[in-house]
């Protein structure tokens, strides 16, 4: 099992370990996200229990994991022609739930 990684980094515009760590305001510790860029996403401790677990509880690797957190977004920097010569108006937007929630169907 492994993580689309590289693809997903790519799909944001980070090109390395280190901007990887610095996007996730030191969430990821930078010797995390270089292992994990270097393996090409590879999940070596955890991939067999995550594999097992799928395989036992009959899900595919999306239903094993719930997200309990928001999502947190870049500010959006806003231009209007009201404050042109003024700093741009930023603002955060968040669509995500604050918890996440899963049903299943019986």
């Amino acid at each position: 099992m492994r993580i689309d990684l590289l693809t997903l980094m790519a799909r944001q515009k980070i090109p390395n370990a280190l901007a990887l760590s610095k996007a996730s305001g030191g969430r990821i510790p930078i010797t995390t996200a270089y292992r994990l860029v270097r393996s090409e996403g590879q999940l070596k401790g955890m991939g067999p229990l995550f594999e097992a677990l799928c395989d036992v509880l009959e899900v595919g690797p999306g239903e094993l994991f719930v997200r309990e957190t928001a999502v947190i977004k870049k500010p959006v920097v806003r231009k209007t022609a009201k404050n042109a010569g003024k700093k741009a108006a930023t603002t955060t937007k968040s669509t995500a739930p604050t918890k996440a929630t899963r049903t299943r169907a019986p």
